[in-house]
């Protein structure tokens, strides 16, 4: 049975693992719809499609950490979003074909940076709830967190002394 704190790191991880997936997949996206924009690269609509659909898993990933984490709403939305990124990706082609085309193309360019963005701010929402959810260290847990500096001249000169006295550091 998983506690609390190993649900959650699971949850962070999850959510990381997806950002990165975002990261590296959004720049493509836009790189490769760039390229069919301007008439290049045609041949590479399948790994358009493909990185599109890893982009939107990565982002379904990051919405169930959400709610996972408690941000019930903003994770179902990024479901939701995601297929939705999805649906207009597929039907973008056919929709107001002819000269007017290029707003279709912006808006699915607009849907995808959203997407990107949605991500990067999820991501940061679950860690932002972290420390307040995980509550305090478990008792006897050896986190190796150094102490504080001293805050004045007086506490820094002490601990120096204690230092060269082969006191306590």
């Amino acid at each position: 049975m998983k506690n609390e704190r190993g649900l959650h790191r699971g949850v962070a991880l999850a959510a990381r693992i997806g950002l990165v997936v975002v990261r590296i997949t959004g720049p493509l996206q836009v790189i490769l719809g760039l390229l069919f924009w301007a008439g290049y690269a045609r041949g590479l609509l399948s790994v358009h499609v493909v990185s599109g659909m890893a982009l939107v898993v990565a982002l379904w990933l990051i919405g169930i950490s959400a709610m996972v984490a408690g941000s019930l709403g903003r994770g179902t939305f990024a479901v939701a979003w995601g297929a939705f990124t999805i649906w207009f990706g597929m039907v973008h082609p056919g929709i107001l074909p002819g000269r007017l085309h290029w707003l279709v193309r912006v808006a699915h360019l607009a849907v995808g940076f959203v997407a990107m963005g949605m991500g990067d701010s999820l991501v940061k929402a679950i860690g932002a709830r972290r420390p307040a959810e995980l509550g305090p260290p478990p008792a006897g847990a050896d986190w190796n967190v150094p102490s504080p500096a001293p805050a004045n001249v007086a506490e820094r000169e002490a601990v120096h002394e204690d230092d060269e006295s082969g006191g306590i550091r």
